[in-house]
């Protein structure tokens, strides 16, 4: 192989094939080919997505010249599948209707991408009711037996109901809100309905 010159079995240059073997430096080269193509790829996105008058912009194709819209850019507001994602949502309105007090959140990965590896539940309570579920937690409730008992069956539970593999604890609200403001979707809601009586009283 010359100095310089490509890897006769896998066509990489000498100097970036240097002390790897053929695989290591083929995937160095993706990994670089990656790096160099994220910041146009989210220039493109960034522009498709903030395109005037609507949600994705048109753009021109190579057939006959003339221009073509790009399909809309759909948003999801969660990356869950049904039925599962009914499933859970039923699990945990029984949840927030034992515990009360704010109430269940779904975050995490599974609301931006496709790929997640669990769904985080976090259920956030107010830190004065937090401390009175956890008396003995302090700051340190990871190691709380309480926490830890009802965490660990709680996301067994959820998981059993629904079929996913869920990641569930309590948290304080000061802690959730500072240590991590991220996107939430609540969870558990039930919705009171109103109707009136024919004496023209309101019934719930």
């Amino acid at each position: 192989m010359q100095i310089g010159g490509p890897c006769p079995k896998c066509g990489i240059s000498q100097v970036d094939h240097a002390g790897m073997t053929c695989a290591e430096a083929k995937k160095a080269e993706d990994a670089r080919w990656r790096a160099a193509w994220k910041p146009m790829q989210d220039a493109m996105r960034e522009a498709l997505k903030n395109a005037p008058g609507r949600e994705a912009a048109t753009a021109t194709k190579s057939t006959g010249g003339g221009a073509a819209a790009l399909p809309p850019v759909k948003h999801k507001a969660s990356h869950i599948g049904a039925p599962a994602v009914f499933a859970l949502e039923l699990a945990l309105q029984h949840l927030r209707s034992a515990f009360g007090h704010y109430g269940c959140y779904v975050v995490g990965s599974s609301l931006d991408r496709a790929d997640w590896r669990d769904v985080d539940v976090r259920y956030i309570m107010e830190d004065a009711e937090f401390a009175k579920l956890f008396p003995d937690a302090g700051d340190n409730w990871e190691f709380d037996p309480r926490w830890l008992i009802l965490t660990v069956a709680i996301s067994g539970w959820l998981s059993q109901q629904s079929g996913l593999p869920v990641d569930f604890q309590f948290q304080p609200q000061t802690h959730a809100n500072k240590r991590h403001p991220f996107k939430r979707n609540a969870a558990g809601i039930r919705i009171k309905r109103t109707t009136v009586s024919s004496a023209g009283s309101q019934v719930k």
